[in-house]
């Protein structure tokens, strides 16, 4: 059973403009972490989220989760005063930058220690914002996964550049239409199904930091001093390797990275979501300062 937590509904500005809302567990602290979903995620569509509050503000850490501009698949939403639709079928990845910037100019007005935390194509999101940014601030990467791999298996066939250069020879009648259905998923172990998702918005994904950042098979260009946390679950299912060969991975992006593995936590840690966010709350103690 989940623990109840007391959340308090933020809104805040992406440095674009666009308005975005978070929830927030205050623990009244001068430390936060600041969590970010995955693909057409939000604020709650990771299962830990609740477990990981209960343990942050019992532990005198605030947790803030945001929607970014890509969170859930198409929605309304306001940039300055100008109505438009936001949402992971039709956001760029790149914009996921403005959106933590808003994200912590909130943060930094009742913070002193912030750290980011994101989970599956979050991980993605934190990691291109630091790149970015030069920003330093200490990452904890939950579930990263090698997005062009599981990309790849879904295809099951064509080869990923194929797929982007027939992409870009497609012209939309405008920035609303979405491809067809089997363009973008997931078909991984048991794992199968299909994500709505806009031409420009797939392309800024498959063509973009996401297919480049965690891509097993290739060294990695960037190295980070970020200290960063890895946390994999051994039975999650969009691992497309040994969860040892990740570790090994990101063990060459950071100067300073630490490993948990989870031995019954799934893509979304359910069944070990409080070994999760035990090892969080520790880790961000002795990083926080």
């Amino acid at each position: 059973m989940h623990p109840t937590v007391d959340w308090r509904r933020i809104t805040f500005q992406s440095a674009t403009g666009l308005k975005l809302t978070g929830m927030l567990a205050d623990a009244g602290s001068s430390t936060t972490v600041l969590h970010v979903h995955g693909t057409h995620g939000n604020y709650f569509s990771a299962g830990y989220i609740n477990v990981l509050a209960h343990h942050c503000t019992s532990a005198e850490i605030n947790l803030l989760t945001v929607n970014t501009s890509g969170h859930d698949g198409i929605s309304e939403a306001y940039r300055g005063e100008e109505y438009t639709y936001a949402g992971g079928a039709l956001s760029l990845f790149q914009e996921v930058v403005s959106d933590i910037e808003g994200a912590l100019n909130f943060v930094r007005t009742f913070s002193d220690h912030v750290m980011l935390a994101g989970h599956s194509l979050g991980c993605d999101r934190i990691v291109f914002h630091a790149l970015e940014t030069k920003s330093q601030l200490p990452l904890i990467l939950i579930s990263p996964c090698d997005s062009y791999r599981l990309h790849e298996i879904f295809l099951a066939g064509p080869s990923v550049e194929d797929h982007i250069e027939r992409l870009k020879r497609i012209q939309p009648r405008d920035k609303f239409e979405l491809l067809p259905a089997q363009e973008f998923g997931i078909h991984n172990k048991t794992e199968r199904y299909l994500i709505p998702i806009s031409r420009d918005a797939l392309l800024s994904i498959i063509d973009g930091p996401p297919f480049k950042l965690f891509r097993l098979s290739l060294p990695a260009e960037f190295y980070l001093p970020n200290p960063s946390l890895i946390c994999i679950g051994r039975r999650d299912k969009l691992q497309t390797e040994e969860p040892q060969t990740m570790f090994d991975y990101m063990s060459k992006r950071f100067a300073n990275c630490t490993n948990f593995l989870a031995e019954i936590g799934d893509h979304e840690f359910a069944n070990d979501e409080h070994a999760l966010a035990e090892r969080i709350v520790s880790w961000c103690k002795n990083n926080a300062f």
